[in-house]
């Protein structure tokens, strides 16, 4: 999530490169570590590996002085929004802002590998959708039609959340790294 708002952003690109040194970090007193070998990753890398220290190290270095541009690309994206759907249980998401009591100076560390959040399954499934519907994130279908005695009662259409997550070049950037 967080490597797309800083491909859109212009800030890398598939040609970026990140030290992860050993696997371990320290940023504003928080240890930041990979469960595996480290090294110079590419972005490709970083996504494959899961790079805790590679995310972080990139959201850090073009973010830190600004994480409210970071911030907004989340909430373009419905990253703070409860999906709207039709199946009970859907949780609504939370992701420690500046506003917070809980933000302080590694926050933005730990949001660009998914800490400080609480994401469902079905939001990550539904932004990485979009992804891979070319940049269009639509909202899950899960009843296509409710029909009595042979007569349609309901029919589901497609509805679009974000026309556009991002720049064509950053979703295709993304798409090639996943």
């Amino acid at each position: 999530v967080s490597l797309l708002a800083a491909m859109d952003d212009g800030f890398i690109d598939e040609n970026t490169t990140v030290d992860v040194g050993n696997g371990v970090w320290t940023y504003a007193k928080q240890r930041i570590s990979d469960g595996h070998g480290g090294g110079t990753y590419e972005i490709a890398d970083v996504l494959a590996k899961s790079s805790n220290v590679g995310s972080a190290k990139l959201i850090t270095k073009f973010y830190a002085d600004k994480p409210q541009v970071f911030l907004d690309h989340l909430r373009r994206w419905k990253m703070f929004d409860k999906l709207d759907i039709e199946l009970p249980g859907v949780t609504k998401p939370y992701i420690v802002t500046p506003a917070d009591k809980r933000w302080n100076a590694a926050t933005l560390a730990s949001l660009a590998y998914g800490y400080a959040s609480r994401f469902n399954l079905l939001q990550l499934t539904t932004f990485y959708n979009g992804i891979a519907n070319k940049g269009t994130m639509v909202k899950p279908i899960f009843i296509d039609k409710i029909m009595k005695d042979g007569q349609i009662l309901h029919e589901a259409k497609p509805e679009i959340m974000v026309k556009k997550m991002a720049s064509a070049n950053a979703i295709t950037m993304m798409t090639n790294a996943l």
